[in-house]
């Protein structure tokens, strides 16, 4: 599992409707997020690349995603300092970690991992 499920009931166990709406903006959203770290990444764009990351890192946040956000946070200190080695494997990376994400809290079960 890629993300804390007994941290995430703590979050949202009171209010699974709130975290479905959450969760359904950030499927909505997503493609649009990772299409600006990746224009950030192609033109080199540090500033965009640090905030677009840090947007990203806030929500993965929300979702209690470790890796994503530990991904998203490399990728905005990247951005921060304008270097641009291996912030396309880490783009992959993150890619892979935002839709598996996706996938598995759609699946989540607020009473399963109390």
């Amino acid at each position: 599992m890629n993300y804390d499920a007994n941290e995430l009931n703590l979050m949202f166990g009171d209010d699974p409707e709130i975290f479905e709406e959450i969760l359904n903006d950030f499927v909505e959203t997503k493609d649009e997020m990772l299409s600006q770290i990746s224009e950030a990444i192609s033109t080199k764009s540090g500033d965009q690349l640090e905030i677009t990351a840090h947007t990203l890192k806030g929500v993965l946040a929300t979702f209690c995603s470790l890796k994503g956000k530990e991904i998203a946070q490399n990728l905005e200190r990247k951005g921060k300092h304008s270097e641009f080695d291996n912030v396309d494997e880490m783009y992959a990376q993150l890619v892979i970690e935002v839709d598996s994400l996706i996938s598995n809290l759609n699946g989540h079960n607020f009473q399963s991992a109390a």
